[in-house]
């Protein structure tokens, strides 16, 4: 990120996930003439979901925010458990009534 002058508010993320906002990172004000870098970590939530940046304007036009390369590591979700059928050779070996594994 480049938050560069007099006038700079906030640059806000957020992650929108099941129609709820969470404020993940935020910073506010003149972080000097240079490109920093930011680490922001996502909580758990759903597979579906929306980054959102806000960027919050200051009283004059003497400054700017600007972002440059995004990046997602670690990003994988768990795989499904197996079915019976999957995980022992008789399907019916580990099962309850009511058709969960055991």
């Amino acid at each position: 990120y480049h938050m560069f002058g007099d006038t700079i508010n906030t640059l806000n993320i957020h992650i929108r996930s099941g129609g709820i906002d969470t404020l993940i990172w935020s910073l506010q004000g003149n972080q000097g003439d240079q490109w920093r870098q930011g680490t922001a970590y996502l909580p758990t939530c759903a597979s579906e979901f929306n980054v959102i940046v806000e960027g919050i304007r200051g009283t004059s036009f003497t400054g700017d925010i600007a972002l440059d390369d995004f990046r997602f590591e670690q990003c994988y979700e768990e795989p499904p458990l197996p079915i019976c059928a999957q995980a022992v050779g008789d399907p019916n070996q580990f099962m309850c009534q009511s058709k969960h594994c055991i």
